[in-house]
Order: structure tokens, then C-alpha cells, then sequence
């Protein structure tokens, strides 16, 4: 029986498993945008969440990436620029972090966090700013959407991958989606939760129709058409047919342009 603390970390882990449907290897060049963030353990640092630049100061990424009772800004760097986990590209660190107010008030509603780096980015090919979506802008189901990070891409595997990938996959019915998570039970334990609107879903859609999940890097971008339109907050690869969580980005689009100065 998968026990509720088990559920926490796999849903708060920043290297999980995919659908091993899913996934193909990717340059950085094609995301220049994305960025790792990595948490530092004494001399030790390993990437655990992803990020998107926004300005050459800042990235957007998700507030769990970025919160706890242990945290510190100083525990926190990116490395942009690299297709490799852990390696080559430029490493900056953190100086300062927002976090939308709405976080931690109910279950993984605004998990978003605008974090200003401590030096600026210089882009070039493999560094560059990213586009994001509007405020308001409806996401519809069915929408085609890319997600690119170094999640695992063997559904039973733990550890990431070293190199990046990125994953075609579609929007999910909102109301499906929170069903889906309302009514899940592990073994004897209910752990219903709450999909809001501030929340886009998306999988992969197998070969009978049925929904198959990809769990990736928290904090990590979903594309449309290179806009980004989702932060990656969740998804529970011990659940089957249950989509991945993003943050909308819409929903908080005003909010980051008023920190990302």
C-alpha cells in the first residue's frame, strides 16, 4: 500500500517518472528559455526543479520549488544554457524570491514563483527570454502542448535523466481532470484533490483513447506554439490515467509582470 507521506514526495519530487510513451531527447537550443534549479546540500547540488526565463533577471517556476521550513534563498541557483543535467551551461544564483500570496492557502492552488537571480543572464542560442501567455486567455481541452525538462522517461524509474527531453502531449477536460483528482484513493486512503481554475491539465492520449499521465519537472514549462502557458506542479505516477498539473499561467500573468521588475 503506497502510505500518504510516499503520496507527498511523489508529488512534491522534482525528478519522477513519465510515460515511457512519451519523450525525446531535446536541445536547449530548442528551449533556450528553460532553465534547471538546483538545491544546494552542503557541497552537493542537484537539480530538483526547472524554470523559465523571463527576463534576463528573472525566471518563473513553481513555489514549492521555492518554499518550506527549511528554505533559503541561498540554497537555490539556476544553471541556464545546458542540455545536460548538472553541467556545463552558466550557473547563477538567487537573490531574492516571490512567491503569489495564494500559495499554501488551499492544497497546490498558486504554486508560481517569480525569482530574481543575483547577477543578469547573457543571452545567445542557448539562452533566451521566453513568451508568455496573456492574462485571462481561456486554455480549451484537446490543445496540443509540449512539455520539455529531465524527468525520468521510464515510468519505473526514479532518477532523471541526464540529458533533456521534451514531451508532446494534449490538454484534459478541466472537469475530468477534477474529478479524477477529487475521488483518488490509494489503497484505504481518500486524498481527494482540488483542481482549481487556476490549473491546466494535459496527458498523453494512448492508441484505445484512454489518458495516460507524465509527471516531469516540478516548475518546468508547457508550451503552446513556444508561449508559455503552464508551470508545472504535480502528478501522481502511482495513480494510473491521471493527468499532469500545471499552474495556469493566465491566471497570474498580470501578477509576474508587477515582480518581474
Amino acid at each position: 500500500m503506497v502510505s500518504a507521506v510516499t503520496l507527498s514526495v511523489l508529488l512534491f519530487a522534482g525528478f519522477c517518472a513519465a510515460s515511457e510513451s512519451g519523450g525525446s531527447p531535446a536541445s536547449i537550443e530548442d528551449y533556450p528559455s528553460l532553465v534547471q534549479v538546483e538545491n544546494g546540500a552542503g557541497p552537493l547540488w542537484v537539480q530538483t526543479c526547472a524554470g523559465t526565463i523571463i527576463t534576463s533577471r528573472h525566471i518563473l517556476s513553481a513555489a514549492r520549488c521555492f518554499s518550506g521550513p527549511l528554505f533559503n534563498p541561498r540554497l537555490r541557483r539556476i544553471r541556464a544554457g545546458s542540455s545536460i543535467r548538472g553541467r556545463d551551461g552558466v550557473v547563477i544564483g538567487v537573490e531574492s524570491v516571490a512567491n503569489h500570496p495564494s500559495w499554501g492557502a488551499n492544497q497546490h492552488d498558486g504554486d508560481i514563483s517569480v525569482v530574481r537571480l543575483s547577477a543578469s543572464l547573457v543571452y545567445g542560442a542557448g539562452i533566451q527570454q521566453g513568451s508568455v501567455i496573456g492574462q485571462g486567455v481561456a486554455i480549451p481541452a484537446a490543445l496540443a502542448v509540449v512539455h520539455a525538462g529531465w524527468g525520468s522517461t521510464a515510468q519505473d524509474a526514479i532518477w532523471a535523466n541526464r540529458d533533456l527531453h521534451s514531451l508532446s502531449m494534449h490538454t484534459v477536460d478541466h472537469a475530468a481532470c477534477a474529478e479524477a483528482y477529487g475521488s483518488i484513493s490509494i489503497g484505504e486512503i481518500e486524498l481527494p484533490i482540488h483542481i482549481t481554475e487556476n490549473m491546466i491539465c494535459s496527458g498523453l492520449v494512448e492508441d484505445d483513447g484512454a489518458l495516460s499521465h507524465g509527471v516531469r519537472d516540478a516548475g518546468g514549462p508547457v508550451y503552446y506554439e513556444g508561449v508559455l502557458i503552464g508551470v508545472v506542479t504535480m502528478g501522481i505516477p502511482v495513480v494510473d490515467r491521471l493527468p499532469l498539473v500545471s499552474t495556469n499561467v493566465a491566471s497570474f500573468t498580470d501578477w509576474i509582470v508587477a515582480h518581474a521588475v
